[in-house]
């Protein structure tokens, strides 16, 4: 489902319709990066500190991977405060 095909507008419309409301308000990153992001409304938003994770209560554990490809997809919103 998320691997690059040859036609990348299937791909890009797919990710940005159903996955991305499937995962939103969730925490995501890559697998080159080590950048973690809060999915919100389509946006990726940074996390610059584990100060701010940790007062999101969120957990590592819940931390969802996706493919740099797929992370390249997704825009970026303002970082998360």
């Amino acid at each position: 489902f998320l691997l690059r095909y040859a036609n990348e507008t299937i791909v890009s419309n797919l990710v940005k319709s159903s996955f991305l409301k499937e995962i939103d308000k969730q925490v995501i990153m890559g697998r080159a990066k080590p950048n973690i992001y809060y999915l919100e409304r389509g946006l990726k938003r940074s996390i610059d500190s584990m100060d701010i994770f940790n007062k999101h209560n969120f957990d590592l554990v819940r931390v969802i991977l996706l493919s740099d490809y797929v992370m390249s997809l997704i825009p970026e919103g303002n970082p998360l405060t």
